[in-house]
Parts: C-alpha cells; structure tokens; sequence
C-alpha cells in the first residue's frame, strides 16, 4: 500500500496485487516544502531574545552583579523599546513587531520550561516543620478571608437599612 501526502491531506493508493501489499509499504512526500513552514520571525525573535540573554549572563558574572540576566533583559528591552519611541515614533512599535512572534511561541510553551523544575521538586530541602506550613497557610487564608469581607463591606448601602 503506498501513502501519498498532499499539502497535510493523507490518500492512500491500494497495490496492484496483494503481493505487493504484503510486502512493502512506500512513503511518498510531495507537497510543500518543510523548510517553507518554519516560523522564521519567531525564531529570529527566539535567537535574538537567547543572546540578550547570554551576553548579559556574562557581563553580570564579570561584573561580579547577583542579580537574573532574564530580568535584566526585560528591563533592557523596556528602556530600549521606550527610549526609541521616544527618539522616533515608530520605532519602538518596530521592535515590538520584531519580538512578538518569538515572544508567542515562547509563551505557547512556556509550561515545557517549567517541567525540569517540577521533576527536581522532591529533591527540594525542607520548607520547615508541619506546624510552620501550616502557620503560613492559615495567615494567607485569614488574609483573604479579611480582604474578601472589606470588598463586601465596602459594596453594602448601610442607610438603606435604617
């Protein structure tokens, strides 16, 4: 049985005999070409955003700064993306457009990134005792529960009660 592939639609042919069926099973490719379908602009923006990054890596460690490159580089961009706009309008709306394809794809897998961290969890050190977590996890609820009951409050006509 041979498969043709036609622009994502699959086709099958039947063999001329049975024979041939039994045998062997051929694959051919026509349709567009692979290298068309790369998102170009987002892995520029992808290649772009990964050197930022590692030529601030290496000026912070130089530097001798404790401080996280990815951070750095947001700020950066900000102040670069603004500062531009202001030189010449335009221009920082140009650099958006330059990184916002990369930008999407990052974001669109973005949770794959996060997978390692998680599979490193158990091996994390101790956050303390029972009473300690459960200490903390009692204030965050109190909290909530008192911010909750001033947005209730703060909606309630008291004079209509009267």
């Amino acid at each position: 049985m041979a498969t043709e592939f036609r622009g994502g639609a699959i086709k099958k042919k039947a063999a001329a005999s049975k024979k041939a069926n039994k045998k062997k099973t051929a694959v051919v490719f026509t349709g567009p070409n692979v290298l068309e379908k790369l998102p170009v602009d987002a892995l520029t923006g992808i290649v772009f955003m990964g050197l930022l990054d590692a030529l601030l890596k290496k000026v912070f460690q130089s530097a001798n700064i404790n401080f996280p490159s990815m951070l750095g580089g947001c700020m950066l961009l900000f102040v670069v993306a603004v500062g531009a706009e202001t030189v010449h309008p335009g221009w920082g709306d140009a650099i958006e457009s330059f990184l916002t394809p990369g930008s999407a794809l990052l974001a669109k897998w973005l949770p794959a990134f996060f997978v390692p961290g998680l599979a490193m969890l158990p091996l994390a050190p101790s956050m303390g005792t029972g009473l300690d977590v459960r200490k903390c996890f009692h204030a965050a609820m109190q909290t909530n529960i008192v911010s909750l009951d001033e947005c209730y409050l703060q909606n309630i006509d008291y004079f209509s009660y009267l």
